[in-house]
């Protein structure tokens, strides 16, 4: 195993000196390109997103759940509206007492 270990370190110092007195790719670079980049590509999700979407509702000064149209309305509110009287028991869901809301 020592044997091994030693066989791939002289080797590697090798290719490093190779490429740094002839102008190839390093062994750095190699192992960055072939190695490490496909597996961040592989297994780095990126979102994609639309945050030029307006919002469908707006804070025009309704508080209570009577005055709300549908549950996510009312969550809507809720979370970003001041001044709000839509979740009594503090639980995080608005309305729990208009069953029209909940029923959709």
């Amino acid at each position: 195993m020592r044997k091994i270990f030693l066989l791939i370190v002289i080797a590697f110092g090798a290719w490093a000196f190779y490429a740094n007195n002839y102008g190839e790719t390093s062994a750095v670079d190699t192992i960055q390109q072939q190695i490490i980049e496909p597996i961040q590509n592989k297994y780095t999700h990126k979102r994609q997103t639309d945050i030029s979407q307006e919002p469908i509702y707006t804070c025009d000064g309704r508080k209570y759940c009577s005055q709300m149209n549908s549950l996510e309305e009312a969550v809507f509110f809720m979370r970003n509206c001041p001044d709000t009287n839509l979740n009594k028991n503090f639980d995080g869901i608005p309305c729990q007492d208009e069953p029209r809301l909940h029923n959709r």
